[in-house]
């Protein structure tokens, strides 16, 4: 029985603290001027912009059991903002809704937020993104293990968490399995194309969820979903981009 890794609560992040102050993007970032984005999160993400300082970013990517999102909810501060995007709902309602946000109706799917850090002296990057990811304030577990050959792809299999993990450029991946052969179909599915965000980012896989988080030009942003494939996910976090405030007063 391995111990596996602790699921921490989604979006457990809400209280960091900050001053506010907004982060500039640098010239390679640049809004795209034509920009598409989901309705719910167009609806979701001007409600943001009111409410945060923080430079916006939004996915323009969702997984494909999840593009029929009716509605959504979500949070914004100094310190950072997020949304969740749900389904199944009897009609339509607005973004933050009562009875979607406090769960009574719909089903929540996907996940993210952008977060400014805060970083105690001496911590790893891996170790920083960790603390806001699934394995929770522990940080990651002692990378070690049996070199597996998965797809053409060097992992390793570490037998007492019950984990595969590899790195890819600047990002770990981390996948828990039930077994070695479970964690390495799950990887086998994995495959990052060259939109990854730079990073550095974390991966993990869980049989229960999925969560990236990673360090976007001095913040930290997350993407988390439940019932959807670690490859949908992955298309999620390759498609994050830079929002212009212009682009969420246009209709459409």
């Amino acid at each position: 029985m391995n111990k596996g890794i602790q699921i921490w609560p989604l979006l457990g992040v809400l209280a960091l603290t900050g001053c506010g102050t907004q982060v500039v993007p640098s010239a390679q970032s640049a809004p795209r001027p034509h920009l598409r984005l989901d309705p719910v999160i167009r609806e979701g993400m001007a409600w943001i912009h009111h409410h945060t300082r923080l430079v916006l970013y939004a996915p323009t990517r969702l997984p494909r059991s999840a593009r029929r999102h009716e509605s959504g909810y979500g949070f914004a501060n100094s310190s950072g903002y997020g949304m969740t995007l749900v389904a199944n709902l009897p009609k339509a309602l607005p973004f933050n809704s009562p009875s979607v946000s406090d769960g009574r109706l719909g089903k929540a799917l996907t996940s993210y937020s952008v977060l400014k850090p805060t970083q105690a002296p001496g911590v790893s990057a891996e170790s920083l993104l960790a603390s806001y990811n699934l394995m929770g304030p522990a940080g990651l577990p002692p990378l070690e293990g049996t070199a597996v050959r998965v797809n053409g792809l060097i992992t390793h299999w570490e037998a007492r968490q019950g984990i595969l993990w590899w790195k890819h450029r600047n990002w770990l991946f981390v996948v828990e399995g039930q077994s070695q052969s479970a964690a390495e179909q799950s990887a086998a599915r994995l495959t990052p194309s060259k939109g990854l965000p730079a990073g550095p980012g974390l991966y993990v896989v869980t049989p229960g969820a999925i969560m990236a988080d990673w360090d976007e030009k001095g913040l930290i942003a997350t993407v988390s979903s439940q019932g959807t494939t670690p490859s949908a996910v992955l298309g999620v976090v390759e498609s994050f981009r830079l929002v212009s405030p212009a682009l969420l007063t246009q209709n459409g």
